[in-house]
């Protein structure tokens, strides 16, 4: 091709570009759309490209800004992955006024969030990009190249017009440039676009999305490959969704050694006494790994049983119906009884105090005389079957330790990540505060069967 095809095909390209940006200042589109996307890209002999976007953006509603998702991953013709770092370093509007942003990794993309949270705007607004990557030329045998998508695959309203202008290094000889692009989606072959090099600087415009590959003579610029990508981050922005999975089989297998009753030797033998002389409210702590209150009730009537106290009922007349009360008296001496375990010994004085006779169960709901000593006698009863060898531990503390550490993380995140939209939004640290979150309610629900 010579150089003054060259010169002309540049000189088409640019009156492409402006003649559409005429034409989008006279007309108003009536949808949301990318109106003109304009990339200037320039080639350093160290390996490095320096790359500054205007965006011409068109927002029929207000809205708070717009997201630029710039690819970051690419793969090569032998199908390999690999990652091209961006660096941002500044986003400005038309009259070069800064504009606030933040950047989001998510894996394959470098996600731009670009706009005020606190206000809206409609109607045209520019915004322009500047970054700065490494790793993104490719090095062959007899050249070397960049392989650019100047505008991405992650828009989702129409790309009306792009264009790009890449620059080489002096070093680089004009005659020895030669350029391809490729428009539509990601994957397609089409070439609906126009390009040329004028000088050191090709230029391409295309009505729609545009991927350039500009390619020059090897050994001039530094050589620089980009790098494969870690197994997890291979896996892309839904790799953290392994973590409560993982978190879960622990879970199952922590149960499986530590939570669940051992079985049995299969043989059921009869027997008419309790094992070891356990007590009624014992057993229950045994066979639902629980100190409740049926174990509370099934000690006073056990205390009843063996002559401690009387439980009489008493029917007492309303003004209509008739009510049952319960009273309970008190039949012999039990302080110092080493026959007593200590949950025994501190509900008879929860319930008659140390000279006490006659305690009724409606004087004691209704002035609340027991609320103090029930979590007592229950930590007691817990106490006695971890020193009797028949849990390692309190079995209340096991599952308030899991139910601890699970509410502790959902309360964390609901603290430092108040808004959930992110979590949802299917980039790599959404996903991440998703997985933890999960993971936080997955050990709370195990938490009752440890």
């Amino acid at each position: 091709m010579s150089r003054s095809r060259n010169a002309l095909l540049a000189a088409m390209a640019v009156f492409f570009l402006f003649a559409g940006t005429a034409a989008f200042a006279q007309e108003t589109p009536s949808g949301e759309e990318v109106s003109a996307f304009a990339a200037d890209i320039a080639v350093h002999m160290d390996a490095s490209i320096r790359v500054t976007e205007r965006i011409d953006y068109f927002f029929p509603s207000p809205r708070h800004g717009i997201y630029r998702d710039i690819p970051t991953r690419y793969k090569l013709d032998d199908g390999r992955l690999v990652d091209v770092p961006i660096t941002v370093l500044g986003v400005t509007d038309a009259n070069d006024e800064p504009i606030r942003y933040e950047t989001i990794d998510n894996s394959a993309t470098l996600r731009v969030k670009i706009g005020d949270p606190s206000r809206t705007i409609t109607g045209r607004q520019t915004y322009v990009i500047t970054y700065e990557a490494i790793g993104a030329l490719r090095y062959f045998d007899d050249h070397d190249e960049l392989y650019w998508n100047v505008t991405g695959n992650a828009w989702t309203v129409p790309v009306v017009r792009a264009s790009a202008a890449v620059t080489l290094p002096d070093e680089v000889p004009a005659d020895g440039i030669k350029v391809r692009c490729y428009t539509g989606p990601e994957g397609s072959t089409a070439s609906d676009c126009v390009a040329g090099v004028q000088g050191n600087t090709a230029t391409i415009a295309a009505n729609g999305p545009l991927t350039v590959a500009v390619i020059w003579p090897p050994h001039i610029v530094a050589k620089v490959e980009a790098k494969s990508p870690g197994l997890l981050e291979s896996a892309g922005a839904w790799s953290p969704l392994v973590l409560p999975v993982a978190v879960i089989a622990v879970l199952v297998l922590l149960w499986w050694t530590r939570g669940r009753d051992p079985e049995g030797k299969g043989t059921l033998v009869v027997q008419y006494d309790p094992p070891d002389d356990l007590r009624p409210a014992e057993v229950g702590v045994i066979l639902d790994e629980d100190a409740g209150l049926k174990d509370v009730s099934a000690i006073i009537v056990d205390l009843a049983v063996r002559g401690y106290l009387k439980i009489r009922e008493i029917e007492k007349q309303g003004l209509i119906l008739k009510s049952q009360d319960y009273e309970f008296e008190r039949l012999k001496e039990f302080n110092g009884d080493a026959t007593l375990k200590p949950f025994e010994t501190h509900l008879l004085t929860a319930l008659f105090g140390a000279t006490g006779t006659i305690a009724r169960v409606s004087d004691i709901s209704n002035n609340h005389l027991f609320y103090k000593d029930l979590p007592v006698i229950k930590q007691k009863l817990y106490d006695d079957m971890v020193t009797s060898g028949y849990f390692p531990t309190d079995p209340a503390k096991v599952r308030g330790a899991y139910a601890g550490v699970g509410l502790a993380i959902i309360i964390i995140l609901a603290f430092f990540f108040p808004g959930v939209g992110f979590m949802f939004s299917g980039t790599f640290f959404g996903n991440l505060v998703l997985a933890v979150a999960l993971s936080g309610v997955a050990i709370l629900l195990f938490a009752p069967l440890m």
